[in-house]
């Protein structure tokens, strides 16, 4: 089973370091393996927002002729950050995944690619 819980504000972040801290035996609350993720928050993109994104991306694949997937594609490639790294000796290239981005970051997606749709003459209606 999987459990996931956002701690928002100081306070109850407090208490929870606190209880930890207190419990002696915290292995016998908790049976089996167990990872604690301690990190601030980020306000991950929307449901909206990707249904959003993706009927721009509908819109411009239909006018077009390319696939939903290949004007996805294009626009990761075109309006994301990537990373480098290398493996066995060549430099690859990692555009950031659409689920890793927050809110703002949505955002600024979905203004480029409506001004691409914009460009290319094709209409959005709105329609998620």
């Amino acid at each position: 089973m999987r459990f996931r819980e956002i701690i928002t504000g100081q306070e109850a972040f407090k208490q929870l370091v606190s209880f930890l801290l207190q419990t002696t035996s915290f292995g016998e609350i908790l049976k089996g393996r167990h990872e604690v993720i301690v990190r601030p928050y980020k306000h991950s993109r929307s449901i909206e927002q990707n249904s959003k994104w993706n009927a721009i991306c509908r819109d411009i694949a239909s006018e077009t002729g390319n696939t939903v997937n290949e004007i996805r594609d294009y626009c990761k490639q075109e309006f994301l950050p990537y990373s480098t790294y290398e493996f066995m000796g060549v430099v690859q290239q990692r555009t950031v995944s659409t689920t890793e981005l927050n809110t703002e970051q949505m955002t600024e997606l979905i203004t480029r690619t409506e001004a691409l749709a914009s460009t290319l003459g094709v209409a959005n209606d709105g329609d998620v």
